[in-house]
């Protein structure tokens, strides 16, 4: 059975090559540089015209929301004398939107409406805008499409800060600098914010939850999709949208998730790799190998009665293989059934590790940093699925150290900063 199993991890290209690692980074950059070139296809490669240079002032307030999933944050970030970051008078509420269809000006009223009470005090503004926008100079951004969890109407094409700017006039607060940002660029600031320049030699946001998402600075005189005349001295940070990357060579039951998801043809990498379909993509493969005889007649029939796997339950299999949970439910009926069912979920986590590392690597060698040990890159990572997926866990670290450092030569330091969409927003506006 053990050699079966082999075959099928094989066949269906849930392995993990390890010696083929610096060629998919050489294939991944080559999507990001087609990307930043004025060729079609590669990465999106978003420039956003928010640059990570300079030091973050001290003691001035900035007002910051942070607009993504189902909630919006509001709150007043400073640093202190220290350069620690302060969060002060923070506020939760719905994100407008969910649980029922709005429009986009009882959107941006209901914002203004939380906004207003802080921008008295701040002439300065900064969101977090967590959807799909394509940025623009002003260092606003133009909104395109919202996720499913929100349903806003008529938005597409409308300037978030601009909008909100018009409803903080209409409440007598004159003109605010507004900066928008995602919160792959907001994580890649926040790093910035609790480390000394001189310590490392550049940043890196990556984002592992329900998405998953890279940034890093690239050199604007390498951008060639700029706005004509813009200065091009200096550097900007390069949105990466990494889930994009389609070029890595995915098996058929990858395949058949794609075709069963919401966005058929979209997201390929992401979709073996983040917190949204880590757990189908297991359900899709022990299925598989029920239906090929990898696992009982007895397992099959559980699976097969499972609507849904939540990527929890592989954790809690992880940690306690007897755990009663559906998961274990399904694959208790034989040691033989729970051998096999460890070992192609193994397989996934491990893969995805892997892919990860490939994202992380990559943006490292585009960047040109983290070439001397005693002066690492610093990669500030968010994300549940990257801090609390205990079995994919198991593999990140060890992997990362194995190839991007090993193979790679490229020296980081990971790490996390509570609250980074609110403290990096604050770092964005602040020096933008």
């Amino acid at each position: 059975m053990a050699d079966k199993t082999d075959s099928f991890i094989k066949e269906y290209k849930l392995h993990t090559d390890l010696s083929l690692y610096e060629e998919e980074c050489d294939r991944f950059i080559g999507e990001m540089e087609l990307g930043l070139s004025e060729k079609p296809g590669g990465l999106p490669m978003i420039h956003t015209f928010i640059t990570d240079d300079g030091e973050v002032p001290r003691g001035r307030g900035i007002t910051v929301m942070d607009a993504g999933g189902t909630n919006l944050r509001v709150a007043t970030v400073r640093f202190d004398a220290s350069g620690r970051p302060v969060i002060e008078n923070f506020a939760k509420y719905a994100m407008p939107g969910t649980g029922a269809t709005i429009t986009a000006d009882e959107m941006f009223g209901r914002m203004a409406e939380y906004v207003i009470p802080y921008a008295k005090n701040n002439d300065r503004v900064g969101v977090c805008f967590s959807y799909a926008a394509d940025a623009t100079e002003d260092r606003d951004a133009v909104i395109t499409e919202f996720g499913k969890e929100v349903r806003v109407s008529g938005a597409k094409g409308l300037s978030v800060g601009l909008e909100l700017q018009k409803r903080l006039s209409a409440a007598g607060i004159g003109d605010r600098r507004f900066t928008v940002v995602n919160d792959t660029v907001a994580t890649l600031l926040a790093g910035k914010s609790v480390s000394e320049s001189s310590s490392n030699n550049g940043y890196i946001g990556h984002i592992l939850g329900t998405g998953m998402n890279i940034c890093y600075t690239e050199k604007t005189g390498s951008i060639k999709r700029l706005p004509k005349g813009y200065n091009k001295n200096g550097g900007m940070i390069i949105n990466v949208e990494a889930g994009f990357y389609s070029l890595y060579d995915r098996g058929d039951i990858d395949k058949q998730l794609d075709k069963k998801s919401e966005n058929p043809g979209e997201h390929l990498f992401e979709k073996m790799i983040s917190g949204a379909y880590l757990g189908k993509l297991v359900k899709y493969v022990l299925d598989k190998a029920a239906k090929e005889g990898l696992l009982s007649p007895a397992a099959k029939e559980r699976l097969d009665a499972l609507d849904d796997l939540p990527l929890v339950y592989t954790d809690r299999m992880f940690n306690d293989p007897n755990d009663d949970n559906p998961l274990t439910f399904c694959l208790k009926s034989s040691k033989e059934d729970m051998s096999a069912g460890v070992k192609l979920i193994d397989c996934v986590m491990r893969r995805a590790a892997y892919l990860s590392a490939v994202v992380v690597g990559s943006a490292l060698l585009k960047a040109d940093i983290g070439k001397s040990k005693g002066v690492p890159a610093f990669v500030c990572t968010d994300g549940t699925t990257y801090y609390k997926t205990v079995w994919l866990r198991k593999h990140l670290l060890p992997l990362a150290e194995k190839l991007i450092t090993g193979k790679l030569k490229r020296y980081f330091k990971s790490f996390k900063v509570e609250d980074a969409p609110l403290i990096g927003t604050a770092v964005a506006g602040l020096l933008n």
